[in-house]
């Protein structure tokens, strides 16, 4: 809408009607804002061959811009122009000559009653409904009012920015032709100067660091706490209670929330039992992620100093169901050669840096009592062993007779023997296994209890027994620290057919990279595709995707000025860029072609098209930057702007603005002087013959 509304305004700067000015104005800009939003809309669609995280996130998106994009084309080529050809929405007449009679009169004239009698409207449609026209006509009439005077105070506040931006305006158009000149004079030094930024910026990239969605401060997180396998649930809530408050009565604590145990039908990726516990801590409102990042280092080190915990795991709540940052997968068949080779890992990755909360999926079983039969005792006492076994653990655990039901609700009724005599394993020993025969047998006296510890779990990955080492970041990059472990794991020597390979975010990470990369090259392709087909050349769309390379400058750049790593995040905004930074080059290339078709030579062409479409880009270059400004977070620290921007989950959409605020700055000024260089090395001027044909 901007070019096209731009080119209608010069071209009645050229004297041109208000009819001919729309119908000329649209018509020198139509193939190029075609052209240029159907590269944008090219871009969105490998989005849809994007696995992982970034096709879960980015999906939905692609959709609502492709339609918006298809809908804002329309709106440019047939809305905008019948509303810039209305005189009083161009600003040639009075608002108020709309409402203004046939005769010259006013519109209210007619309803009212003349000399000769009532109204032309009255007569003709009636008392009530001329009334409600006039009631009709005097709301719109007030709206009006108010449009005018909203308008003539946007208008004195807005003032200041009119006459600075005017003045910055005629400087810029005073010294980029001049500028210019001086490029196509000079070509091999501007490209060697951008050649040189690129160069720059490829180092600079390899210090971004890497990692899979940039972490999301909600100002809440949760600490897995357990005390040795085994502890009753009445001691673990002693504990794990003194804990709960010590930490509540931190200063910027505002809720905290403990979960003791864990019901025994509830499904869990964690191992958890009477000794295990969960600690949500909530901050205070308007407090920042640096205070976050303290508060959870100082429950860490508080939880950690008491002797009796086992295992500590602090965790922020995600939307997404993302693996632990490390993890390492152990692969074999003998459980203790797998255990060895945990306890091997989980040393190396004690002393890696940058990581914290080393667990490993090796824990101590459960405490058990197991009862073993003697079958030849069972017979001598004349037994069945399936009765017996059965009437031993419908007395331990219970046995459901019925439900209880209650509305909606089912629960069990479960019939078990009295807890008080079979309070310990020597109470079961004595328990009774025959109570209606004439001599009791105790259990002791046909079946052996021994004590014996239980696995804890155990873990298949990929049809294959596995143990799984994880660990949390404690501040770095994922993509620096799971090469800093590939490191301490390389030289490690496993015991058995043990293999060690890395997993977790990792691998999600490789695979979301990979399929990015090839949407970013197919979007590249189907740009060049559309390119091709409205310049009918195969030459310039190699010009234009020159500002492909200029993006990524730009965004390098101001990634590694704010120490944003590289994520899926930025890669989409990245694939975003590959479409919108294009844009200005295609208007600036479909000037040039005009003149060229006008008989100017290349250099005139390019001269010419330069000072006609600097406005156009500079000014979609602009709305666009600070449309995606709200997103960066940047306006956080204005009192009361949050509620408008949206802090939640600010972080996950600052890296994607980011990236494409820095790529089209740099794209747009380097497109301005790299382009027409690198069009007019390529295209030479026509012989007479072929501009008279």
């Amino acid at each position: 809408a901007i070019v096209v509304l731009e080119s209608i305004t010069r071209c009645r700067e050229e004297g041109d009607s208000l009819a001919d000015a729309a119908v000329r104005g649209v018509a020198e800009v139509a193939g190029a804002i075609t052209a240029s939003t159907l590269t944008t809309v090219s871009v969105f669609a490998p989005i849809v061959f994007v696995q992982g995280i970034a096709g879960q996130i980015f999906g939905d998106q692609a959709v609502t811009v492709v339609s918006s994009l298809l809908v804002s084309l329309l709106v440019a080529v047939l809305f905008i122009p019948m509303l810039a050809s209305r005189k009083m929405l161009a600003g040639e007449s009075n608002p108020l000559d709309a409402f203004r009679g046939r005769r010259g009169g006013s519109f209210l004239r007619e309803f009212y009653p003349r000399r000769e009698g009532a109204s032309i409207f009255a007569k003709a449609y009636g008392f009530i409904p001329c009334t409600l026209m006039l009631l009709t006509f005097l709301v719109l009439r007030a709206a009006l009012l108010i449009l005018m005077a909203v308008g003539a105070v946007l208008f004195v506040v807005t003032w200041p920015f009119k006459a600075l931006f005017d003045l910055l305006w005629r400087a810029v158009d005073a010294i980029y032709p001049q500028v210019l000149r001086f490029s196509l004079s000079a070509p091999l030094l501007i490209l060697v100067g951008v050649g040189f930024l690129g160069w720059y910026a490829s180092e600079r990239a390899k210090h971004l660091g890497l990692e899979l969605i940039p972490e999301v401060h909600q100002g809440e997180f949760t600490a897995f706490l357990a005390l040795p396998v085994g502890t009753p649930i009445e001691e673990s809530e002693l504990v794990y209670s003194a804990l709960e408050k010590e930490v509540r009565r931190m200063e910027r604590v505002n809720v905290t929330s403990l979960t003791v145990g864990v019901e025994k039908d509830t499904l869990t990726r964690e191992i958890e039992d009477e000794h295990t516990a969960r600690l949500t801590v909530r901050l205070k409102p308007d407090l920042g992620s640096d205070v976050e990042d303290e508060l959870i280092f100082a429950v860490r080190s508080m939880v950690t100093g008491l002797p009796e915990m086992e295992v500590v795991d602090v965790r922020r709540p995600t939307p997404f169901a993302l693996d632990a940052a490390v993890a390492v997968e152990i692969k074999g068949w003998d459980l203790a050669d797998l255990e060895i080779a945990a306890q091997l890992v989980a040393d190396r990755l004690e002393s890696v840096p940058g990581l914290s909360d080393v667990r490993s999926t090796v824990r101590p079983g459960y405490p058990e009592a197991r009862v073993t039969f003697d079958r030849d005792k069972t017979l001598a006492y004349d037994l069945d062993l399936s009765v017996v076994s059965n009437y031993v653990r419908d007395q331990v655990l219970g046995s459901v007779s019925t439900r209880f039901v209650d509305g909606d609700d089912r629960i069990d009724v479960r019939v078990r023997g009295d807890e008080v005599l079979l309070g310990s394993i020597d109470d079961v020993a004595e328990l009774i296994v025959n109570p209606t025969a004439e001599r009791p047998v105790p259990l002791s006296a046909v079946a052996t209890i021994t004590r014996v510890q239980g696995p804890a779990e155990i873990r298949r990955i990929g049809g294959q027994r596995a143990v799984l080492v994880t660990a949390a970041s404690s501040g770095d990059d994922v993509g620096g620290l799971n090469d800093r472990v590939q490191v301490a794991i390389d030289t490690l020597m496993p015991p058995g057919d043990v293999t060690v390979e890395l997993g977790g975010q990792k691998r999600e990470l490789d695979e979301g990279t990979r399929s990015l990369y090839f949407a970013l090259l197919l979007a590249i392709f189907l740009v060049y595709v559309v390119m091709a087909c409205q310049f009918e050349s195969l030459v310039q769309p190699f010009v234009i995707l020159f500002s492909v390379p200029l993006a990524g400058v730009g965004a390098v750049l101001l990634l590694d000025a704010l120490s944003v790593p590289l994520s899926v995040v930025v890669f989409i905004g990245l694939i975003l860029l590959a479409g919108i930074v294009v844009n200005n080059a295609i208007v600036l290339v479909d000037r040039i072609n005009q003149k060229r078709i006008e008989g100017l030579l290349v250099r005139d062409a390019i001269l010419e098209a330069g000072r006609a479409r600097l406005r156009p880009i500079l000014m979609t270059t602009a709305t666009t930057v600070l449309g995606l400004v709200p997103l960066t977070g940047w306006l956080l620290g204005i009192p009361g702007i949050e509620q408008f921007v949206g802090a939640e989950g600010a972080e996950l959409r600052a890296p994607m603005a980011i990236a494409v605020i820095g790529g089209l700055t740099s794209s747009t000024l380097l497109t301005l002087l790299v382009i027409p260089v690198v069009y007019s090395l390529l295209i030479r001027d026509r012989k007479p013959a072929e501009v008279v044909a």
